[in-house]
């Protein structure tokens, strides 16, 4: 399964959507990376953690400047008050999204074959992720998603 299908399916399921939105809010953790991991555990693949810091700097390279702008602006116009506010907020997810996809799409050009191609070395993944950030409850949050995952690449 392609990235981009896994992702809508993965993210598409509430539970797994409020789990990564709660993650980004309060720990500003990129839902794109944690999408990005599971969907290569859900491939029985291995990223290092060397592979993970290349996947965090292309993509914060969009994040930063373009998408958390963005999201910001998206947040805002629904606390605007415009007579237009919700056809406006609609067009500015979408290009929120459009971004996210681009992301995830380069790194699974980029980084995939280089994910494929590790034999051995250390393994990083969801619980190390959020072990950066001390995430509470990351053990249990990391199951959760990796078992969403496997049943969103086995749908």
């Amino acid at each position: 399964m392609e990235i981009w299908p896994f992702c809508e399916r993965f993210y598409g399921r509430k539970s797994v959507a409020t789990l990564c939105l709660q993650l980004q809010d309060e720990y500003q953790l990129n839902v794109g990376l944690i999408i990005w991991l599971c969907w290569h555990q859900a491939h029985n693949r291995f990223v290092s953690r060397e592979l993970f810091e290349q996947a965090k700097v292309l993509s914060d390279a969009v994040y930063d400047p373009l998408i958390l702008p963005l999201r910001s602006i998206r947040k805002q116009v629904l606390t605007a008050s415009l007579s237009e506010d919700r056809t406006i907020y609609q067009y500015v997810l979408s290009a929120e999204i459009l971004m996210e996809k681009s992301v995830l799409l380069s790194l699974d050009e980029s980084l995939t074959p280089q994910v494929e191609k590790m034999h051995g070395g250390t393994v990083f993944g969801l619980l190390d992720y959020f072990s950066l950030w001390e995430v509470q409850n990351a053990e249990q949050s990391a199951r959760f998603l990796y078992a969403n995952a496997l049943s969103s690449f086995n749908e």
